[in-house]
């Protein structure tokens, strides 16, 4: 888990200017100080990765300025993992792999139909159900550790390799280190956290061209292009409008109701009235017609490329490209409210942090509900992901 410590600063002369930064340095054991030769090293999440070379040293280039993870591997150590704040380049980075012990494979139990149900549910939370998604693959399934645990009704997932993962929707082969998956079923939640290193997948002319749009189309509507902008104070992608979610005052509490159909089960009448009753949202919301700005949402903090998301209420996020209704503004905040590609977004704690890459740094003090809610590993795109001519 990241910790920051931070002020914030609420003048925010914004801009974005492309720059590239380099990362050298070297890996070793850690007790006898070898060198270590063709360790994997890359940037979590991002398509920059290299190996070491005989004498240890590494070299990775084509950085954008932001927070990342670096990640080494290698056969027979424990892997590395660092945050870094990259601003500019910088050479001499040290890394030391100590050696993993031996230890004896555990060997799960269990029949093939309950695996292949298992595996059913896993990639359906993993990687998506939907057209894009379902052109992703997992090349290596077996490195996969399912478990299912009936009394919690979670399913929780864990590997000590890298999946393959090759999605030809978006042209990528990514590595990725699971780390943690689960899925409730009864609080519908899914998390997962892991590395990945996307590579390219090879093509002739037409499928570049394809998986060029494809992941233009899938940048135009995901959270780190809303983050970029808000970065950039480009207020003609998104609107951003404040969300009032309040108690239903018509709906008596779920006790009275349960007490109720308990008392009238024997009465019709009685029992249709509080079924009624029961079936009736439990909240009732509101989507204030006026504009949130970006100063409402967004300020700087004291660390460098490190911004603050903050906003009272729940914040509802839609696309732009929407015409205006009959009445107005109302009845286009309607139109919006009711389109699949919206997004309402929930603080957890008075602030989310993200960089100057549109990523989020503390996921744990943010939700999602609507659009990007769905998003699995069928949508994600490297972190360095820029559209180019």
């Amino acid at each position: 888990m990241r910790f920051f410590a931070f002020a914030l600063l609420f003048s925010l002369p914004l801009f974005c200017c492309a720059q590239y930064l380099s990362l050298s340095g070297s890996v070793r054991d850690s007790t006898g100080g070898k060198a270590l030769d063709g360790a994997s090293i890359f940037l979590g999440n991002t398509s920059i990765g290299t190996t070491s070379r005989t004498d240890g040293s590494f070299r990775l280039t084509g950085i954008s300025p932001g927070q990342y993870d670096i990640i080494v591997t290698m056969i027979g150590y424990k892997p590395f993992s660092q945050t870094l704040n990259i601003q500019k380049s910088a050479d001499g980075f040290a890394i030391k792999l100590a050696r993993k012990p031996v230890m004896m494979s555990v060997v799960s139990i269990m029949s093939k139909t309950e695996r292949k149900r298992l595996m059913n549910m896993f990639m359906r939370d993993f990687i998506g159900d939907d057209g894009q998604q379902r052109q992703c693959r997992i090349k290596n399934p077996d490195e996969l550790f399912l478990e299912y645990d009936r009394k919690s009704n979670t399913l929780t997932a864990s590997t000590e390799k890298f999946l393959i993962i090759e999605n030809t929707f978006l042209g990528y082969r990514l590595n990725y280190l699971l780390s943690r998956f689960s899925s409730n079923y009864t609080e519908r939640r899914v998390f997962f956290a892991g590395q990945a290193l996307f590579k390219d997948l090879p093509g002739g002319p037409a499928k570049q061209k394809r998986w060029k749009k494809n992941r233009e189309n899938t940048f135009a509507k995901s959270p780190m292009r809303f983050f970029r902008s808000l970065i950039a104070s480009d207020t003609s992608i998104f609107g951003m409008y404040t969300l009032i979610r309040k108690p239903n005052p018509v709906r008596p509490p779920d006790s009275l109701i349960r007490a109720k159909q308990d008392q009238f089960r024997f009465n019709p009448d009685s029992m249709a009235y509080w079924s009624g009753k029961a079936g009736l949202p439990k909240e009732i919301q509101q989507i204030i017609d006026t504009p949130r700005g970006i100063d409402d949402v967004l300020a700087r903090t004291d660390l460098d490329g490190i911004y603050a998301l903050r906003f009272s209420n729940l914040l509802y996020v839609a696309p732009h490209q929407k015409k205006q209704g009959e009445n107005g503004l109302s009845s286009r905040m309607e139109l919006l409210f009711n389109d699949e590609q919206s997004s309402i977004l929930h603080l957890l704690s008075r602030y989310a942090l993200f960089d100057q890459n549109g990523v989020i740094l503390t996921p744990e003090n943010l939700i999602y509900e609507g659009n990007w809610a769905k998003d699995r590993i069928g949508q994600l795109l490297p972190y360095n992901y820029e559209i180019r001519p």
